[in-house]
């Protein structure tokens, strides 16, 4: 075999190979499925972008259960304000006046403690304010002279006719202890409502009454001060009128009088106060004067005073010796 023949034939053996490795299927190579794709050949489906969220919607979105922790703490408690009336829009002076008469009226479902819808150890100042506020000639917030002192008087004005109080208004004191009222005192003049017989004849008979006065009179005048107190019911009504000095006796006729003017002081029963205590705190009391008590002063006894002063017709007075008391 030549040369020629050689190289020939080697040209041939290297065509052969070319070929069959030409022949090889491309089928038995599969490619790689896009991680967007669902089936060979279909397009990956484009991602949606996410939201871009605002600083105030994160705030606002509602987190989920497992997100709230499990020891968060109980709210507390809120005291619901018995028998508080409608608040509505500001009065005007006329219908002010008005309104305040109608409140001294009284209400059947807010007996004492209970003062217009306020009781005593239960009620916030804040759900009082607004009613309040609707008719009061003035509300003035009183600074307490004490650091620290977790006590603060709210006093209002209301205005009334002049037949119900001289100076033509109404004073009442609301005293809070962190927001809630402790105590409530309040004028109430010369209102029917509150006139001794209607007041023992609603309340029954009273735990103890005190008496304070002078031994004569000076400029023609004779004070003649009466303390009712409820010791179990939570409230204390004080009476203010002029006397006489008849044949030795002061003399202190309730019901002859058109000018026993009313002030109540009210408290929460539960706290069971004694009359040592009542009379040390309550702003009725007016500690420079000298108090006796009914079976000292007269020669009542409790259930005497109660049914002859419950009866309004009576027309029965006090009568107390001029020289128990000191001079004016």
């Amino acid at each position: 075999m030549s040369k020629r023949d050689v190289t020939l034939n080697l040209a041939l053996i290297a065509a052969a190979i070319i070929s069959a490795g030409c022949n090889i299927s491309l089928s038995s190579f599969e490619p790689t499925k896009n991680a967007f794709s669902t089936q060979i050949g279909e397009p990956a489906p484009i991602a949606s972008p996410l939201p871009i969220e605002t600083p105030a919607q994160l705030l606002l979105q509602t987190p989920i259960a497992s997100q709230i922790p499990d020891n968060e703490p109980d709210l507390p408690t809120v005291v619901p304000v018995p028998n508080l009336p409608t608040v509505e829009p500001t009065l005007l002076p006329d219908e002010a006046e008005a309104y305040v008469l109608n409140l001294l009226q009284g209400d059947d479902d807010c007996l004492f403690p209970c003062w217009w819808g306020a009781l005593p150890d239960q009620t916030r100042w804040e759900e009082v304010e607004p009613f309040l506020t609707r008719f009061a000639a003035e509300i003035i917030v009183l600074e307490s002279i004490r650091t620290n002192n977790p006590l603060e008087t709210i006093e209002i004005h209301v205005t009334v006719p002049t037949q119900i109080s001289p100076t033509g208004q109404l004073i009442m004191f609301y005293t809070t202890r962190n927001g809630v009222i402790e105590y409530i005192e309040a004028e109430v003049g010369t209102s029917e409502t509150y006139e001794l017989s209607q007041v023992l004849a609603t309340y029954g008979m009273p735990s103890d009454v005190w008496f304070s006065t002078y031994g004569q009179s000076r400029d023609n005048n004779l004070p003649f001060r009466t303390l009712i107190l409820y010791l179990d019911q939570g409230f204390v009504v004080s009476y203010f009128d002029n006397a006489e000095k008849i044949n030795g006796n002061i003399m202190g006729c309730f019901q002859k009088s058109n000018n026993q003017y009313a002030r109540i002081w009210l408290w929460n029963p539960e706290d069971e106060l004694n009359s040592e205590e009542v009379f040390d705190i309550s702003p009725l009391v007016d500690q420079t004067q000298t108090y006796f008590p009914l079976r000292e002063a007269t020669d009542l006894e409790l259930s005497d005073f109660y049914e002859i002063f419950k009866d309004v017709s009576s027309g029965s007075c006090i009568q107390t010796p001029a020289n128990l008391w000191p001079s004016p």
